[in-house]
């Protein structure tokens, strides 16, 4: 066998938690400097398994079984504690790591990606993940999970040390770079760019480089800071240099993209605004302006994509694109009667039989009941939202988990995660009693519990769905699409919660079909014959209910949809449930 060979072996044989060490040759440096960055449970571990190495040959093996017992005792304790609370991600972590000393490696890793959704930022469970990743071959993986700690602990020498034997093995990098200059002016980086002092932060990111040249994630940061400050070639070379670090950056190239698209935009957006200046009574001018703004993503430029688009209108009276443009502008703002009435603009100038009209009466119904929804909300407020229904041996909520419910929620918890539609970390103004969505399962099982709740079951959620009768709606067996929300009812959005009161199922729930798709606690079971789902670090859960994006068949009460715990959506929601006492 080559040195190399024998090295990369060896190095195989040491977890990053200390969980496995092999007693010939043991570096102090490096466990001192593992003692100094685990939690006191690995220290545990660590000394169990290396006083067990010392004892003699003859009583190796029964000690090992003995261990052996212990551990797999642990795990059936932490899965027991676990399904009471799924949101316990210390004893998750505990649990990850009892499957790494049994060289359970892939089990450990599903463990370790459920503890990420949940606290992304440990660097423990970084670590662990890793080794979890580099046992089982996947040193790609291994390689980001560790660079990943490295934004938090840039100084730790042993993640190091792990990421320059993967460059070795690899035949690449500079295996002799200076990492405490590198962690000196990287983190000096980093919180420049927290400050948003754009241009030191690129000095410091620049210098970093110098120091390890084969760092991907520092040239990703400098591409970043470039494109802070509108520098797009300059962030363009940067991420191209990181490409070269890791090719299969998914993340990198999707930003070159845009980057390249926003470049492309940029310069149309600036021949379009030398047209209008040239031709300021050419309305084709300002069309064409206004698209380039409500192009964008991201809504920036909303407001003056508005204003182009109302000139557009003034210069000529029949286009009817600047109508339904200005129309979606005015529902995206809130604005319902100004949107409806640019529709109605618009129709005078197109037949009878254009969906417009269609769009038109869709629009006035939702504005009915939004209205409608204020009205209860102003009238009742948050308590109307707190009840409960009687279902057999169980209770559920009668209507859907509301933005303000779950405003309260997260109100007593500052450090959990704002849903990523809220602008300025708030819902929008007048949506109360709308149901919260863009929730993963982790995130709806903590606000559960938070109030002694927790998620229906497939089979609870079920039985309150269509009641003893077995209806494939909740009213009966008949689709209607005046019933509830979903795409025939045309509103292309969410609805307060309880608009449908014909809708209700037997036990007089709310919006158990459309609305939002709902998660329940269970898990799917793979069928037999059926492709293997995508890995992703864990079991997939179920959603029942479907929602306004979905059709007469998927808002069926028997369809079943499934998604990892981490999905969420802007049409996923939740209701919780309780067991009778």
């Amino acid at each position: 066998m080559k040195k190399e060979d024998l090295n990369t072996e060896k190095a195989e044989k040491r977890y990053i938690n200390g969980i496995q060490i092999y007693t010939d040759k043991i570096e102090i440096k490096n466990i001192l400097i593992f003692l100094l960055s685990v939690s006191s449970v690995v220290y545990v571990l660590f000394f169990v398994v290396l006083l067990s190495g010392c004892q003699s040959e003859d009583k190796k093996v029964d000690s090992s079984e003995k261990i052996k017992a212990e551990h797999e005792k642990e795990i059936v304790r932490l899965k027991d504690l676990l399904k009471e609370d799924p949101t316990r991600w210390k004893e998750r972590h505990k649990l990850g790591v009892a499957y790494m000393t049994m060289g359970k490696n892939e089990e450990a890793a599903q463990e370790f990606l459920e503890v990420m959704s949940i606290k992304p930022d440990d660097i423990d469970n970084l670590q662990s993940l890793g080794m979890a990743y580099y046992k089982v071959g996947k040193k790609h993986r291994a390689h980001f999970y560790w660079r990943s700690a490295l934004e938090i602990e840039p100084e730790n020498k042993f993640i190091w040390d792990m990421l320059k034997m993967i460059e070795k093995e690899k035949g690449t990098g500079d295996v002799s770079m200076d990492i405490e200059k590198w962690a000196k002016h990287y983190k000096e980086g980093q919180k420049f760019y927290k400050e948003k002092e754009y241009e030191k932060a690129a000095k410091e990111f620049e210098l970093a480089v110098k120091y390890n040249s084969t760092d991907s994630r520092t040239y990703f940061s400098i591409g970043a800071v470039y494109r802070a400050i509108d520098k797009i070639d300059e962030a363009i070379s940067a991420w191209q240099n990181a490409l070269k670090f890791k090719p299969d950056d998914l993340m990198v190239m999707k930003l070159i993209s845009l980057a390249k698209e926003k470049k492309e935009r940029d310069a149309a957006m600036l021949k379009a605004k030398e047209a209008v200046e040239k031709n300021p009574n050419d309305w084709k001018a300002h069309s064409s302006l206004a698209s380039l703004y409500i192009s964008d993503k991201h809504g920036r430029f909303i407001d003056e994509a508005e204003t182009e688009y109302k000139e557009t209108i003034r210069l000529n009276s029949q286009d009817t694109n600047a109508y339904r443009q200005l129309a979606e502008i005015s529902f995206y703002k809130g604005q319902y009667k100004d949107g409806i009435g640019y529709l109605e603009r618009a129709a005078k100038y197109l037949s009878k039989e254009d969906v417009i009209y269609k769009k038109i009466n869709n629009i006035k119904l939702y504005l009915k009941l939004h209205q409608k929804g204020r009205e209860v909300w102003n009238k009742e407020g948050i308590k109307k939202y707190d009840e409960m229904v009687f279902v057999d041996r169980f209770y559920i909520d009668k209507y859907e988990v509301t933005n303000a419910q779950y405003k309260k929620f997260l109100d007593g918890n500052l450090n959990l995660p704002l849903p990523p539609h809220w602008k300025k970390g708030v819902y929008d103004e007048g949506k109360d009693n709308y149901p919260v969505v863009n929730v993963d399962w982790y995130m709806a099982a903590m606000y559960c519990k938070s109030i002694s709740k927790r998620l229906p079951t497939k089979e609870e959620w079920d039985k309150a769905a269509r009641g003893n009768e077995g209806f494939e709606y909740p009213w009966g067996k008949i689709f209607k699409s005046e019933l509830l929300n979903s795409d025939e009812a045309g509103f292309e959005r969410l609805t307060p919660a309880g608009s449908f009161e014909a809708g209700k199922s037997p036990y007089g729930i709310y919006d158990m079909a459309g609305n939002v798709k709902e998660w329940t606690d269970s898990e799917y079971e793979k069928k037999v014959g059926e492709a293997e789902l995508p890995f992703h670090g864990g079991s997939y859960k179920i959603l029942r209910g479907g929602s306004f994006r979905s059709n007469a068949e998927e808002v069926k009460v028997a369809n079943i949809k499934y998604s990892p715990p981490t999905y969420r959506d802007i049409d996923v929601g939740f209701r919780c449930a309780k067991s009778k006492q």
